[in-house]
């Protein structure tokens, strides 16, 4: 056990907030890494070797220090979605929801020196069509251009735009969000880390 805090490799804002809620203390330094330059045909595979990437891009910083990073991609129509590239393909992402079921693939990984572990959630997300005036406002306010698929079940903004489409979440609704505490908490216990306030 330490006392330092947690370092979240992520600049997620949803991810911060999910840890705060559960009362995790921790600093936040953003891994950036050349996410395009790992490519796996499997999505549990990609979320993990992106997860681990960051981590090796900052554990330098924090030799005695827990590391937290984490990845999403989205898997719809037999194709894997990362954040969208563009306003185009994020509406033609969101339209595909209410026909076909989404699954979200969200890595954590935890690493102290040379000890690392990690774990990939796995949810399925069903929507009822989605209308193409809040399509245009998801888009416009901009939160989904920085979401795996440009895929959120609660914006940050405007909470109750996106929920009544949901349907049915089979998994975690934490991990569709970016982290799962429940896998977090595993993964420390896995190394014999208590991190909570």
């Amino acid at each position: 056990m330490t006392n330092m805090p947690l370092v979240l490799g992520s600049a997620s804002p949803w991810r911060k907030s999910i840890l705060k809620q559960h009362g995790y203390h921790f600093i936040v330094h953003p891994a950036n890494i050349d996410e395009k330059a790992i490519r796996h045909e499997n999505p549990k595979q990609l979320v993990t070797l992106l997860a681990q990437a960051k981590a090796d891009a900052i554990k330098d910083h924090y030799p005695d220090q827990i590391i937290i990073t984490c990845d999403q991609v989205v898997f719809c129509q037999n194709e894997i979605r990362e954040k969208p590239e563009s306003k185009e393909q994020a509406k033609r992402f969101l339209k595909s929801y209410g026909k076909h079921p989404a699954w979200t693939y969200s890595s954590v990984c935890v690493t102290q020196g040379n000890r690392q572990c990690y774990h990939v959630d796995i949810a399925k997300i069903i929507c009822h069509p989605i209308p193409n005036e809040c399509i245009d406002l998801l888009i416009e306010e901009g939160e989904v251009l920085r979401c795996a698929g440009g895929f959120q079940i609660e914006s940050q903004s405007h909470p109750d735009q996106m929920s009544p489409y949901v349907k049915a979440i089979e998994g975690d609704p934490y991990s569709v969000r970016g982290i799962a505490p429940t896998t977090l908490d595993s993964l420390l216990k896995q190394l014999n880390i208590h991190e909570k306030n």
